[in-house]
């Protein structure tokens, strides 16, 4: 399948939206788990948990079956407390 790309930039590639994004690909969406709770209950924080989990399956998924060369790389993630109060935070998000 041949596909094309395009990308757009007001200056030079890389300049604005184009350079910012690390490549990151992850579950958090922007609150913690314990926020999400809060917020939406637990079951719906949940179910957005889930659905970033298997965006990140996809993403590998998709760049395997496609043979995608560019350099995917899945460490995992690893949150640490460095603080007793951030530990105890993370204790509330779980």
């Amino acid at each position: 399948m041949l596909s094309r790309i395009a990308l757009l930039e007001a200056q030079i590639i890389g300049y604005g939206a184009s350079g910012r994004n690390g490549g990151f690909n992850m579950t958090p969406f922007g609150l913690t788990m314990g926020i999400a709770r809060l917020r939406f209950g637990r079951s719906a924080a949940r179910e957005a948990h889930l659905y970033m989990e298997r965006a990140v399956d996809t993403t590998r998924e998709l760049i395997g079956s496609r043979e995608l060369d560019c350099d995917y790389y899945h460490p995992g993630f690893l949150r640490v407390a460095t603080s007793p109060s951030y530990k105890k935070r993370m204790r509330f998000s779980l």
